[in-house]
């Protein structure tokens, strides 16, 4: 149905490049593309924690512009980390 998509999880992906010993950026490109959901937060690429992102962390031009959902999904309990990262994901999402 055409309510029904891909959510790709960043972090998640990155963890199953090191895992399976595929390219990251290859395979994000091409499931970004059919993507329209993102969860966004970034690791060290062997363990899944979920770690804060800045406006350098590696996904971002994997993102359309068009995107239907994002979130962020990372462990914190850090009021300004989180604030500080949606900022981010408006200032990448929706330049002016």
């Amino acid at each position: 149905p055409k309510n029904v998509g891909v959510l790709l999880d960043f972090a998640h992906l990155k963890v199953s490049s090191n895992a399976l010993k595929f390219d990251l950026i290859d395979e994000t490109r091409k499931i970004a593309s059919k993507a329209r959901g993102f969860h966004l937060s970034d690791n060290d690429g062997f363990m899944d924690t979920n770690s804060a992102f800045d406006m350098n962390t590696w996904f971002w031009e994997f993102i359309p512009s068009d995107a239907k959902y994002v979130t962020v999904e990372v462990y914190t309990r850090d009021k300004e980390a989180l604030s500080r990262m949606i900022k981010i994901c408006f200032g990448k999402m929706y330049p002016r």
